[in-house]
């Protein structure tokens, strides 16, 4: 019987096949764990947001209210500047003009462990319109604030910069 060029050309394309399943199901692989790392980063992401939307909230209330935040002793420390950033227009903070930030919170803090989420909010300006006594119309204030939180154990960070209208 005569052998002809023909024979082994079954095998290499049975190595070839092979070889292409292999890169295909490497390259599915590949795409699963990198999903898997997005969205556990989408995750930490929006757990650091939810701490930021947590701490507009908190200076939100402050104020409209004109008080500290209303919050458990120990969790928060207000930054003496916080009154006159509060309650002055920017052009008269003096010292107080770079101080950040104005209220520090923990959110998250169990049993002195380190997971937890650190936000610092700071009023960035300050201005205010005076009341008009001929029509009757009070005060206004326009804040500018920036909130950020963070988590040094998962090095998650999130920010929210926002301009809030108090009309008192």
């Amino acid at each position: 019987m005569k052998r002809t060029s023909e024979e082994g050309i079954a095998l290499i394309v049975s190595i070839l096949l092979s070889f292409m399943a292999l890169a295909l199901i490497g390259a599915l692989l590949w795409f699963v764990v990198e999903s898997t790392k997005i969205s556990g980063m989408y995750k930490q992401y929006n757990s650091a947001r939810d701490a930021a939307i947590g701490g507009a909230e908190i200076i939100i209330d402050a104020l409209y209210w004109g008080q500290n935040p209303n919050l458990p002793d120990g969790s928060y420390v207000i930054n003496n500047c916080f009154q006159i950033k509060r309650q002055s227009p920017t052009q008269y903070w003096g010292n107080c003009l770079n101080a950040s930030p104005d209220i520090k919170i923990n959110f998250g803090k169990l049993n002195n462990a380190n997971d937890y989420y650190s936000v610092g909010i700071t009023i960035t300006s300050t201005n205010i319109a005076p009341a008009c006594a001929a029509s009757g119309k009070p005060a206004t204030y326009t804040y500018a604030v920036s909130v950020d939180a963070s988590n040094a154990t998962k090095l998650d960070k999130a920010g929210i910069d926002f301009v809030y209208y108090v009309g008192k």
